[in-house]
């Protein structure tokens, strides 16, 4: 058999605080490791980024996609500025979070190589559309 129910208020001020507590617990734990948030969103990042690169395939698809390929450099180029500016955090938790994505961060360089090889080799893609592209890629880092 049930117990009494206890006062309405009660149980508004327990879920409130359950709340509360799950709503702090996100944001110190996204905090508590800066290395390994950036870490995650590079990756995300290249991935995004080398998704797009599979779609170009001549000099139309390539020059629909410079757009997006600009703004994924400006987030990469960012996401990196922002791991030099976490640099006052400790040497341990930096490599603690390369150690743990490294084989992702290798395959991710990976398939963007082989995108950039492939895209150079497309028979009938203007030079400059190739500058274009490398141009929009300037500050993507080849290995990070």
């Amino acid at each position: 058999m049930p117990g009494p129910k206890p006062p309405e208020g009660k149980v508004m001020t327990s879920r409130s605080l359950a709340l509360a507590a799950l709503v702090l617990a996100g944001l110190t734990g996204g905090c508590s490791e800066p290395y390994e948030s950036n870490t995650k969103n590079y990756l995300d990042l290249r991935t995004e980024l080398n998704e797009l690169l599979a779609t170009v395939q001549d000099e139309a698809s390539l020059d629909a996609a410079l757009p997006r390929i600009e703004d994924l450099n400006r987030r990469i180029e960012s996401n990196v500025a922002e791991r030099e500016h976490l640099g006052k955090q400790t040497d341990t938790e930096r490599r603690k979070a390369l150690i743990r994505h490294q084989e992702a961060m290798k395959a991710q360089s990976m398939v963007y190589g082989a995108h950039m090889k492939r895209i150079d080799g497309i028979e009938g893609l203007p030079k400059d559309a190739r500058q274009k592209l490398h141009e929009a890629l300037k500050n993507v880092p080849p290995d990070s």
